[in-house]
């Protein structure tokens, strides 16, 4: 009977973990965010405390599991739509190239292994970091790089509702050229989740949620 106990509730465990990561969108190890190995092994002690205590513990055990995965499944489109939750939560992506040289302040702030970007800067075929224009690292600390010898470069002009000053630098635009572009059309600068500039025209993606 213990066996047959045990078998269910690792296979449960098994169900709702699967399960949970099809929600969120998740198929593959290499799409998890460091947030998503977290939710993953605590979901995983909670299993293994329950196998470990009686059975009465398993219901408060899935419980928890449940309401875990909801706030992992709901809080991408709540950080999107409150801003308060959207900073603590999202870490803004950083510019840690620009014009060829490091931001090495904020690769420290990041944490950002220096060896993994040369290992990138290689994957791409940049022989130096003085062919990069700019290198953005996104919160999954993913890499967006444009060099200089790219012809249509993507300049990220506001990200996450936040106005990228370096690019305007690059640009060699200000504040008040991207202002009045933003009240041209009629938009709020919060609910811009993306807007770049590319050969001449700046490009606005909002935030639907």
């Amino acid at each position: 009977m213990q066996i047959i106990i045990l078998l269910f509730k690792i296979s449960l465990f098994y169900l709702i973990v699967i399960k949970a990561y099809h929600l969120i969108g998740k198929t593959k190890v290499d799409e998890f965010s460091l947030m998503d190995f977290v939710v993953f092994l605590t979901l995983s002690n909670l299993f293994t405390i329950s196998i470990i205590l009686n059975d009465e513990s398993f219901f408060y055990v899935v419980c928890a599991a449940v309401i875990i995965i909801t706030l992992q499944t709901i809080m991408p489109y709540l950080a999107s739509s409150i801003s308060g939750i959207k900073y603590i939560f999202n870490t803004p992506p950083s510019m840690i190239i620009k014009n060829g040289k490091l931001d090495f302040k904020e690769i420290v702030k990041r944490e950002y292994n220096f060896n993994k970007l040369l290992n990138e800067l290689k994957r791409k075929n940049i022989k130096s970091i003085e062919q990069v224009e700019y290198a953005y690292l996104d919160k999954d600390e993913k890499i967006s790089i444009a060099t200089k010898d790219d012809k249509n470069i993507l300049y990220p002009i506001i990200l996450n509702g936040k106005i990228q000053y370096t690019s305007l630098k690059l640009l060699k635009k200000d504040i008040r050229w991207i202002k009045n572009i933003i009240e041209t059309n009629k938009l709020d600068v919060e609910k811009i989740f993306y807007a770049f500039y590319k050969e001449n025209s700046v490009y606005i993606i909002q935030n639907n949620y």
